[in-house]
Formats: C-alpha cells, structure tokens, sequence
C-alpha cells in the first residue's frame, strides 16, 4: 500500500464534544495535576478570570460558568483547530508554500511521500491540493524521524500532540501494525479530542483513552492516550520521546518536567526529537541531560521566528545518525548556495532591465525636453504671427477709414456741384 498522509478537508475536523468527559478530566486535573496544571495561555478561561486563576484552587467558580466557558471555546473540536495548529496551519496548501517547503522535504524524503503531492518541478499535484499547511509540517516530522531513528517497528512517546495531528501521520505513513503510540496531555480539550478524533480516522484500531478506565498496555493498544500527572516513567522505553511546539508555550517547570521525563523514558538506542520556537512565550532555560548527544540542530521551512531549531538529541549517537547530520546539513547548505546563485542572477537581470528603464526614461525625458523647445519656439512664432495679424489688422482698419473717409468727402463735393447745377439751370443760366 502507498504511503501517505492523508487529508479530507470535508469534514475531519466536525466532531462534537462531551462534557461529561470535559469536566472529568477537568475535576481530576483540578485535583492530582499540581505543578502539571497547563500554563495560563492553556488554561480554562472562566469570565474574567485567566487559566491559573481556575486552577490554582483559590476560587472554583460555579458550574454554570464552566459551562458558559465550555460552550464558548470547547463545545467542538473546530474551536481548538486555531490554538492547536493556527489559522495559517489550516490553509489549504498554495503553489507559493509549496515553494517554499519543496526542496527541503525532496532532501529528506526517504518515505518517498512528496512525488504524490507535487513534482519534479515543484506544481502541486490534485492530491496535494487537497493537503493542508499544517501537513507539509507532519511530512517534515515523520521524515526525520525515520531517518534518525533507524527503526521499522517504532514506538513513540509525545508530550503536547494537540488533536493528534503527528500520530495520525505515523499510522497513515508507517501503519498501524508497526507503531505504538503514547500520548500525553496536560489540556483537557486536547485529552478529549484526540481520543475522539483517532477512533473516527483509524476505527480498525486500538485506541485506549484513560478516562474510559482502559490500561496502559501496549500488548492491547496502538495507541495510548492519558493525562500527564498520571504517567509515572517505567521499564518500558521508547524508540522515540519528542514535543513539536508546545513546550514554547509552557512554565520553566514544565519544561523540566518533561525533559527528565524523556530522559528516563527514552531507550538506549532512542532518539529525543524537539521542534519549538526557543524565542516565544517560554524563553528560559533549555536544562538538557548531560547524557543526550546533539546529532542534529536546523531550521526547517516551518519555523516561523528566528530561533527556530529542530533538535535530534541520541543517547548513544550511533555514527550514521552523525553521517546523515553532515550530510543533510551539506546538502542544505548547497540548496542555500543553489538560491543565493539564483537570486544574484534575478539581482543581476533586473538590474539590467532597471538600467534599460532608466536609459529608455532618459531617452523619453530628452525628447520631452526637445518637444518642450520645439513647442516653445512654434508658442514664439504663433505669438509673432498674431503680433502681425493684429497689427495689419489695425492698418487695414485705419486704411479703411481713411477710405471711407475720403469717399465721403467726394460724395459731399459731388453732392455740392450737382447742386450748383442745378441752381444755375433752374435759373437759366449756361
């Protein structure tokens, strides 16, 4: 069967609720999480009051306060899409992200995933229009951690999975018989929506849920979803202990916890995977084991600050975890080199067509300022003939004038003599 990673816009996200569970989980974190109670961004919000306010136990508020807040921001599984992907994470996938994720998921896709979504020449296939942002995200993820875990059969520990958007990856691209899953929350909305949504997408699995009184078993489940205060770290180790994006947003406290959590959950030849943003809500101190090995430290496409590491830390650093390091961290570096040559060739030809605009401007500008002359010279001439036109035309109106001045006269002398005339022959006269 293809690997992939599937998506129907339509409706994976349209899930309803239960706040029978809701307030469960809320009653049993109020009483037994402590210290593992979420950060105030994560709380609870009941009116006026933040997340630690709730929590903290000072006041309790009543039921229908919960409720009201329940019904605002938890009453379905869309109102948590936001804080659990952002709004850019459920934007459908655009020619311009493909853009920018392409060559880096072409460099590490031993799943061979990305040909199904788009080609050679990076032109989104029609199943890759139907992925969302968020999922080129989970490509990235499910990709490293193939390659640097090594291991077929994998099982994996997460902190802060949200919805269950990389465990849907991992048992879409590997499969459900290869793949076991531990999954640990401290937010009750993420406790209860993860479990709802896996039993829709995967109901030939075995998902057991905490709050159905199921047990941890492994010999029983694919996959395993519970509260964080209720895990205590035992025999059982993992392939894989990782967190995408949600110790950014924790206590200095919490991050403690749960790299000390990893610590003594991971196996001997494991992997710890980390992808945060290290310059977000939580800027504290990053207190790793002295025993974990950094193997590998980049940004990836999907880093959105400026500090942005992606971080594969081994406990026993095999040597082709460091040769597939280097080498990815080479061939990163060609792809930079590969753009930056490629963008001093667009500098440099749009440089020259900004030079041939200039020369074409000053062209235009010469010949602007030589029809201006030439305008200004015909403005003379025209104002030179008018001085003519008005002036012969005073003359000819004087000469008129004196025309008709003169023909006046003649006619009074005329007028005169055929008078006399007339007198003289009225009067017999010769």
């Amino acid at each position: 069967m293809k690997k992939e990673v599937k998506r129907n816009i339509g409706d994976d996200f349209e899930i309803d609720g239960d706040y029978g569970i809701f307030m469960k989980i809320v009653e049993d974190m109020e009483a037994n999480a402590g210290i593992l109670k979420p950060a105030i961004n994560w709380g609870v919000e009941i009116k006026n009051h933040s997340g630690s306010d709730y929590f903290g136990g000072a006041e309790v508020g009543s039921y229908a306060e919960i409720k009201e807040a329940y019904n605002k921001k938890y009453s379905t599984m869309r109102k948590m899409m936001d804080p659990w992907i952002g709004c850019v994470g459920l934007q459908s996938i655009t020619q311009e992200i493909i853009g920018d994720y392409a060559d880096f998921i072409r460099l590490i896709d031993d799943l061979d995933l990305s040909p199904q979504y788009f080609d050679k020449s990076n032109k989104l296939t029609e199943k890759g229009r139907g992925l969302l942002n968020t999922d080129l995200g989970t490509i990235i993820d499910l990709n490293l951690i193939n390659k640097f875990s090594g291991k077929e059969n994998i099982s994996i520990i997460e902190v802060g999975g949200g919805y269950g958007r990389l465990t849907e990856g991992f048992f879409e691209a590997i499969g459900g018989g290869k793949v076991k899953y531990l999954m640990l929350d401290s937010v009750p909305a993420s406790l209860l929506y993860s479990c709802k949504y896996l039993r829709k997408k995967f109901p030939e699995l075995k998902i057991g849920f905490y709050y159905d009184g199921d047990d941890l078993d492994f010999g029983v489940y694919d996959c395993y979803i519970m509260p964080t205060w209720h895990y205590t770290p035992a025999d059982y180790k993992f392939d894989v202990c990782l967190n995408i994006q949600s110790m950014q947003e924790m206590a200095q406290h919490h991050v403690d916890y749960f790299l000390d959590l990893f610590d003594k959950s991971v196996a001997s030849d494991g992997i710890v995977y980390l992808s945060n943003e290290k310059d977000y809500v939580f800027q504290g101190a990053w207190n790793y084991p002295n025993r974990w090995n950094l193997v590998l430290s980049i940004r990836t496409p999907r880093s959105w600050t400026r500090n942005s590491p992606t971080e594969i830390y081994s406990i026993e650093p095999r040597r082709d975890q460091y040769e597939s390091a280097m080498r990815l961290t080479y061939e990163m570096q060609l792809i930079q080199y590969d753009k930056k040559i490629s963008l001093n060739k667009e500098n440099s030809a749009a440089l020259e067509q900004m030079n041939s605009l200039r020369e074409k401007n000053l062209s235009a500008l010469e010949r602007i300022e030589s029809l201006e002359s030439e305008g200004l010279s015909a403005s003379n001439e025209i104002f030179r003939l008018k001085n003519e036109k008005t002036t012969a035309l005073a003359s000819a109106s004087a000469t008129i004038a004196q025309l008709q001045g003169r023909i006046s006269s003649l006619e009074m002398g005329f007028g005169r003599r055929i008078e006399r005339k007339l007198l003289s022959l009225l009067r017999g006269e010769r």
